[in-house]
């Protein structure tokens, strides 16, 4: 009988083992994204703020450049090592744009030398927090490569594209503050423009919209000098374009070390049925 018992205790084992054998194992949790997880690409890209009360989406993202870039260039100062050297060039800084919009790991990638890195990389150590990238409904870190362009038109010449104090539109009583006054002075751009344009027949007719480009210096004086067509759209819109900058009235010129000097401007005219 206890044998017996014994044979059936070890069968009753056996059994077990055998069931315990045949049953798959469980299937391991989903992966899940840590949160150290950097994007390059993103449903939603960050955006530098100032810009959140435009409802769409195209013109948020435009305004959002445009205040990134018055930001880059309204605080670099071009080191006066490259200016007396010429040295001319782009610098690439990479940060990543974490959940909190917050910038971290700055670091140079590109560099042309005479300090123009290390000043680049300074600027962007001064930037205010983004409206962080988002995937799926999920804010997610992003990394971001920023080109910053240093040139000189033509050192020998006295033209600069950037100044401590570039040139502004009438029209604004200065404060001092450069962001707030070039923000004033934009505004007063739109306003002229808004009030000048004259929509050319042909584009109207075909519809046409876009933007033309227009290149020109503000000398010492505040004057305009030579107004040329960079990018036109055609349909007489560049000539337009064309006409309303020469027809401005004097700008309060750009200063360098509190002195007037001559500045190279680029001004974008959109044109909007």
């Amino acid at each position: 009988m206890r044998m017996y018992i014994v044979i059936l205790l070890l069968l009753g084992s056996m059994t077990s083992f055998a069931q315990e054998k045949s049953m798959p194992p469980p299937p391991p949790p989903p992966p899940t994204k840590a949160k150290t997880d950097v994007f390059k690409v993103v449903e939603n890209m960050p955006r530098f703020p100032g810009c959140e009360e435009e409802t769409d989406e195209q013109t948020r993202k435009d305004c959002a450049l445009n205040k990134m870039l018055k930001f880059v260039y309204g605080n670099i100062a071009y080191p006066e090592i490259a200016k007396n050297n010429g040295v001319e060039g782009t610098v690439v800084i990479k940060f990543v744009v974490n959940e909190k919009g917050e910038i971290i790991n700055p670091e140079l990638v590109r560099d042309i030398g005479a300090s123009c890195g290390t000043e680049a990389l300074r600027v962007v150590n001064m930037m205010p927090n983004w409206i962080p990238g988002s995937q799926l409904g999920e804010k997610v870190a992003v990394q971001y490569h920023l080109p910053v362009k240093f040139q000189l038109t033509n050192p020998n010449d006295g033209i600069f594209f950037i100044v401590a104090e570039m040139p502004k539109f009438p029209g604004c009583e200065l404060t001092g503050d450069e962001n707030n006054d070039q923000d004033c002075s934009n505004l007063k751009i739109i306003e002229y423009l808004k009030q000048n344009m004259q929509y050319p027949e042909m584009a109207r007719k075909h519809k046409i919209e876009g933007e033309c480009q227009i290149s020109f210096v503000i000398n010492e004086l505040g004057e305009i000098v030579n107004p040329q067509i960079m990018r036109d759209m055609g349909a007489g819109c560049g000539i337009e374009a064309l006409r309303l900058v020469k027809e401005m009235p004097k700008w309060i010129p750009g200063k360098k070390d509190g002195i007037a000097v001559n500045v190279q401007m680029i001004l974008p005219i959109d044109f909007s049925l």
